[in-house]
């Protein structure tokens, strides 16, 4: 009977296969005989790594249980083994010298189009491939010398406690026993005391030729410990903290289900340009995109705003008045820390945008709710309301949600008040972008000769919400403290982005972008407004709007469009009830249906159940 050492006649058989293989005569065998040679050797040398492996390793942890692999055509199984042996191949030190050709192999021999990516293969093929975050790297290791407690102890002690408090999690890699030694000043010796010490307690793993791992199974215990309730006394919460409203979050881009708002669509030839001017940006990054820049923004990036804002919409302005945001909302922001105080007045449109008339009552300001009609916010009902206000907050190309466009009279009405109040207007061209009769139309801001207006935009409507730039048109005399209370909120913005929206803009991409998805929402727009008019009629009036990236579809026979705004969530689908966004003005029951973020063949089905969920309705 063989007293030979377990595992060394495969490891002999394991070395022997290899001499030969370099020892083959050179030819071009046929896809079929290619798959077949390598099925056998997978299969021998699989059955035999896996036994010296399992033996080995036989002596630190118990044999897990077989995982299920998922079945393989007779077509294919040849092809995966295949994969299998020639990734357990180039695992090996001893194939260090072929490892330059790895890649060339896996993308033409393993990545068959006929059989499809490396990605169907189960990642318990591969687990030599699986990678750590190398979080335990950065945590704070650190002994106390002082201490009577033995430094392997410590060790110990120190490494329990990330597990257990969840600093580190599963899959963890801890640093290897002479890395830990160097970074603490102690023996080899003491850290290798304290892992045997974690290893046999469970709570980390080794694994061979990867290093020493955080256990899952001890921390899925520890996070189940802490978890648990108990009875903890919390803090009081702040009364100023409970001023902050539980914002609802319909507009999520996430939120896929039609008709969410805030939502768009981007085709894939932006989405292409979009990707090569990243990456041209980056490969082009140095000192100035890595440190602190202008908090207005990129000097270019304005200037290209600039262009576009004259052009498009006729806005008066020169580069040095645009200061770069992360959107609309945080241009008002600034504009209302830096226009009002405690107690002034405001008005704002009355139905509004709701995160606006929020911003303002954090301020501790007094907003006053101004009616809109068929022409937009009525000046005269806010000279009656709050003839001292000191501020007006207003959408006049596309009022929100209404859609209507402040007319001429009114404009030249509004500004005349500003001018001999002392007031200033803020204008928020919401979506000014998308108008699908006719040019977009002027901003009120290229009608003021007194700079009273402070002109807000986004181009995350525009392109994505993602993108997270917006600017602001500044009055002259207001620029210094709008730019210092910019740098006072978070410095500036991100610079590789500015980068990559002023090249896209400089290249003509925008304009380009621009005139695709007007064309798109266009058609989005006319299959929402027929489906709903055509499934709904006599209990629905659509306002087609002839800009913006929503309708609003008015309900009759007293229905209550809160009742339908839940009706539709129950069956999936977003709706938002109009009469929420009234203050004091007698609403009028509508949905405010999204059409900008969602193709037409989702869009008409969609339309069609909230026809028909609305003509079933039976009451409020």
């Amino acid at each position: 009977m063989s007293h030979a050492r377990p595992g060394a006649t495969a490891e002999a058989s394991v070395g022997w296969r290899r001499r030969q293989i370099s020892e083959r005569e050179p030819r071009e065998p046929s896809p079929g005989a290619d798959h077949q040679r390598f099925f056998e050797f997978g299969q021998r040398d699989g059955r035999v790594r896996g036994a010296v492996a399992e033996r080995a390793l036989l002596h630190l942890e118990p044999r897990p249980k077989r995982r299920e692999r998922r079945p393989c055509s007779a077509s294919n199984s040849g092809y995966l083994q295949a994969c299998r042996a020639v990734r357990v191949i180039f695992s090996d030190p001893c194939w260090s010298a072929v490892s330059a050709e790895r890649g060339s192999l896996e993308s033409s021999a393993l990545l068959d189009q006929r059989h499809g990516p490396l990605s169907d293969i189960g990642s318990d093929h591969f687990p030599m491939t699986t990678k750590s975050q190398g979080w335990a790297d950065l945590y704070a290791w650190q002994l106390d010398r002082s201490s009577r407690t033995p430094l392997s102890r410590q060790v110990y002690m120190q490494v329990r406690s990330a597990v257990l408090s969840g600093a580190l999690r599963a899959g963890a890699r801890v640093p290897s026993s002479r890395t830990m030694a160097s970074r603490l000043g102690v023996a080899r010796a003491s850290v290798v005391s304290a892992y045997e010490q974690l290893l046999a307690e469970g709570y980390v793993e080794s694994r061979r030729g990867s290093g020493t791992f955080i256990s899952g199974e001890v921390v899925g215990l520890a996070m189940a410990r802490r978890t648990a309730p108990r009875a903890i006394k919390r803090a009081a919460v702040p009364t100023s903290a409970r001023d902050f409203p539980d914002f609802e979050r319909s507009a999520v881009q996430g939120e896929a289900r039609p008709f969410n708002t805030g939502r768009t669509l981007v085709d894939a030839r932006t989405a292409e340009t979009w990707r090569r001017l990243t990456h041209r940006a980056v490969r082009g990054l140095g000192p100035n995109d890595l440190g602190y820049t202008d908090p207005a923004g990129l000097a270019e990036l304005r200037g290209n705003i600039c262009d576009y804002l004259r052009a498009a919409r006729a806005v008066r302005c020169e580069p040095d008045q645009i200061v770069i945001t992360a959107g609309t909302q945080q241009a008002i922001d600034i504009a209302i820390r830096v226009l009002l105080a405690p107690g002034d007045e405001v008005w704002v449109e009355d139905p509004g945008y709701p995160l606006t008339h929020a911003q303002l009552l954090l301020a501790k300001v007094r907003p006053h709710a101004i009616p809109v009609d068929v022409q937009g916010l009525v000046v005269g009902a806010g000279r009656h309301t709050s003839p001292r206000a000191r501020a007006i907050f207003v959408t006049p190309s596309h009022q929100f949600p209404t859609g209507v466009a402040m007319s001429m009279a009114r404009r030249l009405e509004l500004l005349a008040w500003a001018r001999q109040n002392g007031a200033f207007i803020v204008e928020d061209d919401y979506t000014s972008e998308f108008r699908y009769s006719g040019p977009p139309l002027a901003s009120l801001q290229g009608l003021d000769d007194s700079e009273r207006v402070i002109y807000v935009g986004t181009l995350n409507k525009a392109l994505f919400p993602g993108l997270r730039i917006g600017y602001a048109v500044v009055p002259r005399s207001l620029l210094p403290a709008f730019v210092g209370a910019r740098y006072l909120i978070d410095r500036q913005p991100a610079t590789l982005q500015q980068a990559v929206v002023s090249e896209f803009m400089q290249q003509g991409h925008f304009t380009a972008h621009i005139r695709r998805m007007r064309q798109l929402y266009r058609e989005q727009r006319d299959a929402l407004a027929e489906t709903l008019t055509r499934g709904a009629a006599g209990r629905l009036d659509v306002a087609l709007p002839d800009q913006g990236m929503h309708l609003v579809a008015y309900l009759g026979d007293g229905l209550s469009d809160i009742a339908i705004e839940a009706a539709a969530q129950r069956a999936g689908i977003v709706v938002r009830a109009i009469s929420r966004f009234y203050h004091a003005a007698r609403p009028r029951p509508g949905l405010i249906l999204g059409f900008s973020g969602f193709p037409r063949q989702l869009i008409v089905p969609a339309a069609a159940r909230l026809a028909t969920l609305i003509t079933n309705h039976s009451g409020n």
